[in-house]
């Protein structure tokens, strides 16, 4: 027999569908260098984006000033991703993710071969490949109706996400989009997604010695805001809200859990406390065991890859705390993928041709 091969080649004609989706979703994240040739690039685009860190004037300014911010950094920039294997794991786990929610949206199993079927899924990275001009093409080009934008950061500045929502649907229209554009509600607030996180968190938490679990404290690392805008919009309203549903779903008081600021680095100020003060004051107070659940990242890269399993760990240690546990991404998480395919599903005006809801997706 030949079950494999056969299956193979009868999935290798899987766009052959001429008719076009009923809808392409495009999942906006900021991406990350595949290999150390693109980590110079990767951070000096996003250090010198006015979406990202405002102040100087010109783009010719912030350019030269992230480029002198990258050459300060870039010894242990490079050694971080040397860790990680060059790069960052990103594009390949965001692929993975598109093609998940693909599946879920089309009512296929989540590990399906991509196939025809009413929806599309695209990713457009801003500094990255691949780019937002190369989503918009595609979108267009495959004649969908309707266009929907949906952010991969649970928690996301308003000016940021309304600079990368806005580009997305001048770069669609620049395309010849026609159709109708919408952006999807953010995660955070989503009973499924925060179902997720809740059950990781406790699962971490089993992970600590019995002896010590029951004073071991939580800490929150949420992606900081630049510092001028950091009061300006919803996003620490949103970081304390899910803050608090994530110590309810656990069972732990205020005490016992604290939130504290990584940065994207750079040129910026940031919001503080830093999530390194706040595990060296824990340790000073005499906590023993942490466990940090990341808020503001639905997928790994380099902020919880090196900056949480490796550089604030290694401070842990350093600071005398003896059980140091990091809660996991979502990643490949269901309840990502049903969250998701519910908040697209709430974006559309109308229901997706011929695609069962995944159970448990809405």
């Amino acid at each position: 027999m030949k079950t494999v091969t056969r299956h193979l080649d009868e999935n290798a004609s899987f766009r052959a569908d001429a008719s076009p989706p009923d809808a392409v979703v495009i999942l906006m994240h900021l991406g990350g260098p595949a290999a150390t040739a693109d980590i110079e690039r990767f951070h000096v685009d996003l250090w010198s984006d006015p979406a990202v860190l405002p102040g100087l004037a010109t783009q010719a300014r912030r350019r030269k000033r992230a480029e002198q911010a990258f050459h300060a950094a870039q010894d242990d920039l490079l050694q971080a991703y040397a860790r990680l294997g060059g790069g960052s794991p990103a594009l390949e786990l965001l692929s993975a993710r598109a093609l998940a929610l693909e599946n879920s949206l089309c009512g296929r199993p989540v590990m399906s071969f991509p196939a025809a079927g009413p929806a599309r899924v695209l990713l457009a990275l801003r500094h990255a490949a691949p780019g937002v001009t190369a989503a918009a093409q595609t979108a267009a080009a495959l004649g969908a109706r309707h266009v929907v934008g949906v952010s991969l950061y649970p928690l996301l500045d308003e000016k940021l996400a309304a600079a990368c929502a806005g580009e997305l649907e001048d770069a669609c229209r620049a395309a010849g989009f026609s159709g109708r554009f919408s952006l999807a509600a953010p995660l955070h607030a989503h009973t499924l997604f925060r179902g997720a996180l809740v059950e990781r968190v406790r699962r971490t938490f089993d992970l600590i010695p019995p002896d010590v679990r029951g004073a071991a404290h939580l800490l929150f690392s949420v992606l900081s805001p630049p510092a001028a805008r950091a009061r300006k919009g919803p996003l620490l309203a949103r970081a304390e809200e899910l803050a608090q549903a994530v110590m309810k779903g656990v069972g732990l008081g205020e005490e016992r859990a604290a939130a504290g600021f990584q940065n994207l680095g750079g040129p910026g100020r940031w919001l503080s406390p830093s999530l390194l003060d706040l595990v060296r004051e824990r340790a000073a107070s005499g906590v023993k065991a942490l466990v940090v659940a990341p808020l503001s990242f639905a997928v790994d890269g380099l902020e919880t890859l090196h900056e949480l399993d490796n550089q604030l760990y290694m401070e842990a240690a350093r600071a005398g705390v003896k059980q140091y546990r990091r809660v996991p991404a979502l990643n490949g998480d269901p309840g990502l993928v049903g969250a998701l395919a519910s908040l697209v599903r709430q974006a559309l005006p109308f229901e997706l041709r011929g695609a069962e809801r995944a159970e448990g997706a809405s």
